[in-house]
């Protein structure tokens, strides 16, 4: 049974999604929704329990709420492991999308200075220092979802600062920098990154527009 993402035509709330169906090696087809009446047609078809996106259609469930679909896939595809795996797994997975807060809100902000020096400065110090230990692996068995949500988050906020012609914040911390490379150096990940399901970092200026454009058309705001 195929797999499906629907969501805006960027990162948000689907990305991590990808990453983990990338990493397991799911082939995934993604609609990227381009108009309100096809947002609308969604909410009122009942594919979306609480009317907003993204969408995950997997194994004939229609799974709705980021975290959600974060964890079915997480569980269907990442093997069988002890209950305190998944628990921590789980803890380290809710710390990743608290810290990637700052990408989410990036594209809306009206001042990319500000942002970058102001809001995402206090995630980076609080979440980096705590999650450097917990990316330590010795060998790729050890691999569980939540390292590979640590690998995307500090990927993008690489890239964001990059960007911006900021230094890289994952330097200091070595850890979540050699976890990084080896999960984005594996080749379904490369595969996916250079992929047209990859959609490019929405940098400051045009392409940044072009996906708040987006959200905006959909949400039927514009």
């Amino acid at each position: 049974m195929s797999v499906r993402l629907t969501y805006f035509a960027g990162y948000g709330l689907a990305e991590q999604t990808r990453w983990l169906l990338a990493y397991a090696k799911v082939p995934f087809s993604q609609r990227a929704l381009a108009s309100f009446s096809q947002f609308d047609e969604l909410r009122n078809d009942r594919s979306l329990l609480f009317k907003q996106l993204p969408l995950l259609e997997i194994d004939g469930l229609k799974v709705t709420q980021s975290q959600a679909m974060v964890r079915y896939v997480a569980r269907k595809y990442f093997g069988a492991v002890g209950d305190d795996v998944w628990v921590r797994s789980d803890m380290i997975a809710e710390a990743c999308k608290d810290c990637r807060l700052g990408m989410v809100k990036w594209p809306f902000s009206s001042s990319k200075d500000v942002h970058i020096k102001e809001f995402v400065p206090p995630l980076i110090s609080k979440w980096f220092p705590l999650l450097d230990p917990l990316a330590e692996i010795k060998d790729d068995s050890e691999i569980t979802y939540a390292h590979v949500l640590i690998a995307e988050m500090v990927y993008e906020y690489d890239l964001m600062f990059e960007s911006k012609g900021l230094p890289s914040p994952s330097t200091e911390f070595k850890n979540l920098k050699d976890l990084t490379a080896k999960i984005t150096a594996t080749p379904q990940m490369v595969e996916y990154l250079n992929s047209d399901k990859r959609f490019p970092f929405p940098a400051e200026g045009e392409r940044c527009d072009a996906y708040v454009e987006n959200v905006e058309v959909v949400l039927g705001r514009r």
